[in-house]
């Protein structure tokens, strides 16, 4: 489940400091994913201050900051899980290591050791991924809508490459032909099929803000919410009315018979 960036950094410690800084709202075309001369992947270690360090433009946008049971998990380690680096990009953007940085924080230290890469923030969001393939964070639904952000920057790659045959830096799965379908690309960062990434596109056009709220904290498949989706807005929220009513009579059903 994911929280707003408000309240996962309104913790009473976090309130004694300074204000949350205010994080760039990036749209989709500001996550390229050209490299440019001096991207590597070579670890630099460093120790930064915790203020200069920032969540991940796409994880703001998308509202995606972990969430308080994943807080409350990590705060519960002591300081175990700060003998790890967390991973950042060399302007101050975290890739791995967000409720680490969060509670960093709220217990008003200063400074974090830091693996850093030189990435673009479109690099930065890919690894996002790829870490999330191993150490699964987001939900389906969740990993579609961080590969949109990448679409504008996948569409350009495909155009470069077929003005300019062989010069492909990243290989990729996108079609040569036109018009360029973006999708099975979307699905390979997602983990998903792409079938359920046009599901996902019907979604957020289609779907009212009360579903896909659901769907972002995992109460539903992407199938389900698709069909919902389908109806009218007002029969949307009549539906998910009577999820919401079905799921609290489970769960007091479950407190009896616990």
């Amino acid at each position: 489940m994911s929280v707003s960036p408000r309240r996962a950094l309104s913790s009473p410690a976090a309130k004694k400091r300074k204000s949350p800084m205010q994080l760039p709202l990036s749209e989709p075309t500001l996550f390229p994913l050209e490299s440019n001369a001096t991207s590597t992947n070579i670890p630099q270690f460093e120790l930064r201050a915790v203020k200069d360090l920032s969540p991940h433009p796409a994880l703001i946008r998308m509202q995606m900051l972990p969430s308080p049971a994943r807080l409350a998990e990590l705060e519960s380690l002591g300081a175990r899980p700060f003998d790890e680096p967390i991973v950042i990009t060399h302007e101050g953007f975290i890739v791995d290591g967000h409720a680490r940085w969060i509670i960093a924080r709220q217990l008003g230290r200063e400074r974090l050791m830091c693996d850093v890469r030189v990435l673009s923030q479109g690099e930065a969001l890919v690894r996002i991924l790829d870490r999330d393939a191993q150490r699964p964070r987001f939900n389906s639904y969740c990993r579609v809508e961080l590969a949109f952000l990448l679409e504008s920057g996948l569409r350009k790659r495909a155009e470069a490459s077929q003005s300019n045959p062989g010069q492909e830096r990243y290989p990729s799965n996108l079609t040569r032909s036109k018009p360029i379908d973006c999708r099975p690309e979307i699905a390979r960062l997602a983990k998903v099929s792409t079938g359920n990434v046009s599901k996902v596109r019907s979604i957020r056009e289609r779907g009212i803000p009360r579903l896909v709220s659901e769907l972002r904290a995992g109460m539903m498949t992407i199938h389900a919410g698709w069909k919902l989706a389908q109806m009218s807005r007002a029969d949307q929220e009549i539906q998910l009315g009577r999820l919401r009513t079905r799921a609290r009579r489970a769960r007091r059903i479950g407190k009896l018979l616990a």
